[in-house]
């Protein structure tokens, strides 16, 4: 198996250094360090007891006060949160980005450097997954393949054993091969269009790239829902919300797409950023039935839909599409653009259904069919093992609607989205998904992303 494969299984031992910390190398006066650990079972702690009376002998002023838990990852967060955290930490590698997103690690250069740390001793691809922005904030220990658990009577229509993983989509679900989890087969892609219409998808956008842009809303809409689930402490937010803009023309078309998108579209984004603080977004051009181009948008800002037609209607008016000059007032409305809310993970299926998979009898568009701002182009989601607490959901599934399951040579499809299923039954998985998306959350609203009229059409 590839290393960049084993990266949720990687374990590490993470220092979370206090500014404070050199101090203690500099006197002879006795130190506690607290060490903690979420390792609780009798071998692991017997390893780590005899790890711990090695430094201490090596370190007579150093004393090191243990502390596992299964409940370490929570102490961690609150400990950390009240401004003492555990000095060492016996931890999972993707709790580093946002961790450090909130200063609460410290990076290990500076030790490395004066201690003459020996960094060849590590296999540099694990020491990679450890930094962030080009510093160190922990070192590895071990990295190795979790204990696999599996349904036989599932597995045996499958012609090749192989790790297995859950792939959750835009209203359907995928179990493939870990060689095959990244990029569907076209023989795949036709059983999911086969069995399920609402991912069937032709037009402007081929079969893949919508697929993509589905599944693109999907991991920004849970990165929203999940942040604002009150036990997670990753992430707290109640004010996100994804909106959909529809904006169409109030005449004949006069001008060729790539100049309506350059001049009217981009110039719509253009005062959205610059007026909204709008920074992600998603859009996609379509013929309308009579041979018009008009626009979909997703983005996450409010705004006042009156003032949403007047800024569009202002720039329609400019292009020769409005022969009255448009006033804005707070009941100002007009035909030409629509906004709807996005309330639940279903909306996202009927959306895309409704609007960015429609066919192209009404022509074709020139140029770009859709694009998006930096990080929303980048989103990319966890993938879960098919393990002890996966395989419940999977079974359960399978025998209440088997007419849904489809298996194949190397894979098998479910017809339903298994993701919230699995965030709200599976424990450990529950933990993985608060990490990635909490990762995914700083990505969208940190500090680094910011609006760059670049990014544009």
């Amino acid at each position: 198996m590839r290393l960049d494969n084993l990266k949720h299984a990687l374990r590490i031992f993470l220092f979370s250094i206090l500014a404070f910390l050199p101090a203690y190398q500099s006197t002879a006066a006795p130190v506690k360090i607290r060490y903690l650990t979420w390792e609780t079972s009798y071998e692991q702690i017997a390893l780590v007891k005899k790890i711990i009376a090695a430094f201490e002998a090596r370190h007579p002023n150093i004393k090191v006060q243990l502390e596992a838990t299964t409940n370490a990852a929570r102490i961690f967060l609150t400990d950390a949160a009240s401004g003492a955290p555990p000095d060492v930490m016996y931890i999972t590698n993707e709790f580093i980005p946002p961790l450090v997103e909130k200063k609460v690690l410290y990076p290990l250069d500076e030790f490395i450097k004066n201690d003459n740390v020996d960094m060849s001793i590590f296999i540099p691809q694990t020491v990679s997954l450890l930094n962030v922005e080009k510093k160190l904030y922990a070192f590895p220990i071990h990295f190795s393949t979790d204990a696999l658990f599996y349904n036989k009577t599932l597995l045996n229509y499958l012609k090749m054993n192989e790790l297995m993983y859950i792939i959750c989509k835009s209203g359907y679900s995928v179990m493939v091969t870990d060689r095959e989890r990244k990029d569907l087969t076209h023989a795949q892609i036709e059983v999911l269009q086969k069995n399920w219409g609402k991912v069937q998808y032709n037009g402007g956008l081929s079969a893949a790239t919508s697929r993509k842009l589905a599944h693109i809303l999907e991991i920004w809409f849970r990165a929203i829902k999940i942040s604002q689930d009150k036990k997670n402490l990753l992430t707290a937010n109640e004010g996100k919300k994804l909106v959909f803009i529809t904006l169409t023309l109030s005449d004949k078309q006069i001008h060729t797409d790539n100049e309506i998108k350059r001049n009217m579209l981009n110039a719509f984004l253009i005062t959205l950023g610059r007026s909204h603080n709008m920074v992600n977004y998603l859009w996609k051009a379509e013929k309308q039935k009579n041979g018009n181009i008009h626009f979909h948008i997703v983005t996450d800002i409010f705004i006042d839909k009156h003032q949403l037609n007047f800024l569009w209607d202002k720039l329609q008016y400019k292009n020769g599409y409005l022969k009255k000059q448009p006033i804005f007032s707070n009941e100002y409305v007009s035909p030409s653009t629509r906004i709807e809310a996005i309330h639940n993970n279903g909306d996202i299926s009927q959306y895309m259904s409704k609007y960015m998979s429609k066919s192209d009898d009404n022509g074709k568009v020139d140029g770009r069919v859709w694009g998006a701002s930096k990080v929303v182009k980048s989103l990319e989601d966890i993938h879960f093992a098919y393990d002890s607490e996966t395989e419940k959901i999977v079974n359960s599934y399978a025998e209440r609607k088997p007419e849904k399951v489809n298996v194949g040579d190397f894979f098998v499809t479910f017809g339903a989205d298994f993701f919230f299923e699995i965030y709200q039954r599976c424990p450990h998985w529950r933990s993985c998904i608060k990490i990635h998306y909490a990762h995914i959350y700083l990505c969208l609203y940190g500090e680094t992303n910011v609006f760059n009229e670049r990014d544009f059409v």
